[in-house]
């Protein structure tokens, strides 16, 4: 598990500067001057060093090299406002050249974009934007950033990016790490890469096995069954021994066995897994009993508050689930999952306004998330406007034409003969 989330840190390392301002056409140069160097505290004790070494040009091509404590370099290269990692430098004659998107501007609130090649398609979103402290400072303007695999409703991990900094954190449910200093060296950066990707990467003889990219959605189905047969080909063991594991414990809680789990916090996160997991798996019952014992422990982990106010949601437990995503949202008012969960409560509530006004806080935000307009296309449904709520679905599927439900809307809006405007 540390092995993933230092990859997932050696990922993002090198995120921009700037770009937190990329949108408005400022030059974005990844942090990939050599010499820039960030030291990192674990919450084992122990310490990580990621050090961008030098660049190396192939065809014409720059990549920067970083290495972790000395050892295992990665490579980077920057196009434009996207950032691509690759395991081995292209041509060096090692083992296939796999590469990942790290970053697609703009990078704000709510975006979301997908790596879709390898074994594994990625999933990222920026979740909220806030001041951060770590051992290095309190950073403003940090962002925070959920991973998952694009089969995995689920994030495995968030990391906190400042964009005058870097990488501020970074953790999920096993593993930590904190900034704890950091030097930015005054060399000049490599220039960025102009062009398609996928006319570089037919340069330097790079295969993109899954070809174009999966539509930016939240909820993102339908994945290749090659793709989907080669992971779980790859993790089909510990897959076994993490179903053992959870069914051993559900076994224990349905016979209402008393555990003593104490204070122990690998306890702690071993039971926000679980959760997790039985959140995804539907079993929302079994989940809020753990949630509901870790959230009086933890009163002040907004993270919590979500996980149990989607349970309850799920449940059609709707006072409850409104009062935890309240919860969460004064935690955290950055939190657009758990916005958004409040709006569909509140809809279920027959209160289509108070919906409208969570969901419009999100997309005033970020006016191009396919979610939340799919979300508000509904309310103005209860709201009775059908000509918003067609606006608002014909812009999801603008964004992500696969969007079948907001296409379902659409189509049953028409069918109904309701919309003023004929169209």
């Amino acid at each position: 598990m540390r092995f993933f989330c230092t990859f997932f840190l050696l990922l993002v390392a090198t995120l921009p500067p700037g770009a937190a301002s990329a949108a408005a056409g400022e030059r974005d140069d990844f942090h990939l001057r050599p010499g820039n160097r960030w030291e990192y505290t674990i919450d084992d004790g122990g310490s990580e060093t990621l050090f961008v070494s030098k660049i190396i040009t192939i065809r014409g091509i720059p990549f920067a090299e970083m290495t972790r404590n000395g050892e295992r370099p990665l490579y980077f290269l920057n196009m434009g406002n996207n950032l691509y990692r690759f395991e081995v430098i292209p041509g060096s004659g090692g083992p296939e050249t796999v590469p990942t998107l790290l970053l697609k501007s703009p990078l704000e609130v709510g975006q979301s974009w997908i790596s879709p090649w390898g074994p594994a398609p990625l999933s990222f979103t920026v979740l909220s934007e806030g001041d951060y402290p770590v051992p290095a400072g309190t950073f403003s303007r940090t962002l925070k950033i959920g991973y998952r695999p694009v089969s995995d409703p689920i994030y495995q991990g968030f990391i906190w990016y400042c964009p005058s900094v870097g990488i501020v954190a970074m953790e999920n449910n096993h593993y930590r790490s904190e900034l704890k200093s950091y030097t930015v060296s005054d060399l000049l950066p490599p220039e960025a890469v102009e062009g398609r990707f996928e006319d570089i990467a037919a340069t330097l003889g790079i295969s993109l096995e899954t070809g174009a990219a999966t539509p930016p959605d939240n909820r993102i189905k339908g994945e290749r069954s090659s793709e989907i047969a080669k992971v779980i080909n790859r993790l089909s063991i510990p897959m076994f021994l993490l179903a053992i594991f959870v069914s051993t414990l559900m076994i224990i809680i349905r016979l209402h066995r008393k555990i003593d789990l104490g204070d122990d916090a690998s306890v702690h996160e071993g039971e926000i897994t679980l959760a997790s997991v039985m959140v995804k798996e539907g079993l929302y019952a079994d989940a809020v009993k753990i949630l509901q014992k870790l959230t009086e422990k933890h009163p002040q982990w907004p993270d919590l508050a979500a996980l149990l106010g989607h349970a309850y949601q799920e449940l059609g437990r709707t006072e409850d689930a409104c009062l935890e995503l309240k919860r969460a949202l004064t935690l955290n008012q950055d939190m657009v999952p758990a916005r958004l969960d409040l709006a569909a409560v509140y809809l279920s509530m027959d209160e289509p306004s108070r919906a409208l006004d969570e969901v419009d806080a999100v997309l005033n935000k970020n006016p191009h998330f396919a979610d939340a307009l799919l979300l508000r296309g509904n309310v103005y449904m209860a709201l009775g406007n059908p000509d918003k709520a067609a606006e608002d679905f014909r812009a999801a599927l603008k964004i992500n034409p696969s969007f079948t439900e907001a296409r379902d809307q659409l189509s049953a809006i028409k069918d109904s003969g309701d919309l003023k405007s004929g169209s």
